[in-house]
């Protein structure tokens, strides 16, 4: 799947101000006149939460851009006068674990999953991925590929929804993916039973993730083989299942050593 998503154009959502003026490099305006922002509808977003971020009553949102439908669709350009930029919206939960932070499925825009999935039952074992290169990954924020990759899934390999349970991003972050109580796309076949998928963000056959990203992926290994009281030897890259190279040559090197340092 890996191959198959490196051909895939993926979408560019944007928001911009209205008014005649762009926003400059850093973030300053070019003009004094703010009439107001336009905003690109994404996944998971509703007249609720965009209410929330916003500042706007929903009727302002609804008068504003004569909506005749409370469904919002993915795509859609809203208007929001007065308002300069959207806040995060506090029901989207991003806890901290330790060194580092966990993004939720709500904040990072998951639709509900389809009903063609198997339950996971109990976990015994994790497998280690990357995504491998996606078309402008380098100008692209790590929410975006994840996105990007739950489309893919969903809608041309018709999976119930993104493959992986977990992604780990370049910003250090990690992405919640498939609930983990739904069996996995990600091993092929029975390789998914009791196998929690985790991804990296990026192509790993010639480079390392950066400190950030890699300190990441050992803490969050080290915890989920405390969490589901795995030995070192349930633990996978994705080579090991098919014949690939996931997750990269080099990722595949620093993961065999990161195994046997273990207790």
């Amino acid at each position: 799947m890996h191959d198959m998503l490196t051909r895939r154009q993926m979408l560019m959502i944007s928001g911009t101000f209205l008014g005649g003026f762009a926003l400059g490099a850093c973030g300053r305006s070019t003009s004094q006149q703010q009439l107001g922002l336009r905003y690109t509808v994404q996944a998971g977003d509703t007249l609720s939460k965009l209410s929330r971020r916003s500042g706007l009553s929903i009727q302002d949102i609804v008068r504003s851009n004569r909506l005749r439908s409370n469904v919002l669709t993915i795509g859609q350009t809203l208007e929001f006068p007065g308002v300069r930029a959207l806040k995060p919206d506090p029901a989207d939960v991003v806890a901290t674990v330790a060194s580092y932070q966990i993004v939720t499925r709500s904040a990072w825009g998951a639709l509900p999953m389809k009903s063609n999935y198997d339950p996971m039952g109990r976990i015994n074992r994790m497998t280690v991925h990357h995504t491998h290169e996606i078309p402008g990954m380098m100008h692209r924020s790590d929410v975006d590929i994840v996105r990007a990759v739950a489309r893919y899934h969903r809608n041309t390999l018709h999976w119930a929804d993104i493959g992986y349970h977990y992604l780990i991003g370049r910003d250090g972050k990690v992405y919640e993916g498939r609930p983990v109580t739904a069996q996995g796309a990600h091993a092929r076949g029975t390789n998914n039973l009791n196998n929690l998928g985790v991804a990296v963000i990026g192509d790993f056959n010639t480079v390392l993730p950066g400190p950030k990203q890699l300190r990441t992926l050992e803490a969050f290994l080290k915890d989920m083989r405390k969490k589901y009281s795995l030995s070192k030897k349930r633990i996978y890259g994705h080579y090991q299942f098919v014949n690939t190279q996931c997750p990269g040559v080099k990722l595949k090197g620093w993961l065999n050593r990161f195994v046997k340092r273990l207790d």
